[in-house]
């Protein structure tokens, strides 16, 4: 996820990946995208369109998932590979973020009875300048 601060309900922009292809929030596979524009605002998402056959466009594929957020100044890229070589374009999405941003890993169990472990592997950071 991209953030602005680690304020509560800062800004930030997220490619979030589920555990299954359950059918949830409007989404199809286990892939979608999340922003909040504005501290404090109505959060959106952009999420698979339902798929014209019985499988998703982006399916659950773990442990084989590998996800990729790019920005070049204002505009974001989600990608998705199940080999860490081949990208597929998830969706693209413009907002305005700081020069510097905050990037991190975000874990949730969406149920706060029930922890989640988690392990990340393969974690790489390119930084380059925006030309």
């Amino acid at each position: 996820m991209l953030i602005t601060s680690l304020d509560e309900d800062a800004p930030h922009a997220r490619l979030p990946t589920l555990v299954d292809d359950q059918p949830r929030n409007k989404n199809n596979g286990a892939l979608g995208f999340q922003s909040l524009l504005l501290t404090g605002g109505e959060g959106t998402g952009i999420y698979p369109p339902l798929p014209s056959s019985a499988e998703p466009d982006f399916p659950a594929s773990f442990p084989h998932r590998w996800l990729r957020l790019t920005r070049r100044n204002d505009r974001l890229a989600g990608l998705c590979s199940t080999d860490g070589q081949a990208w597929q374009t998830f969706c693209t999405h413009t907002q305005d973020f700081p020069a510097l941003a905050l990037l991190g890993l975000a874990v949730t169990s969406h149920n706060a009875a029930c922890a989640v472990r988690v392990s990340f592997h393969d974690l790489n950071l390119n930084q380059r300048s925006n030309p």
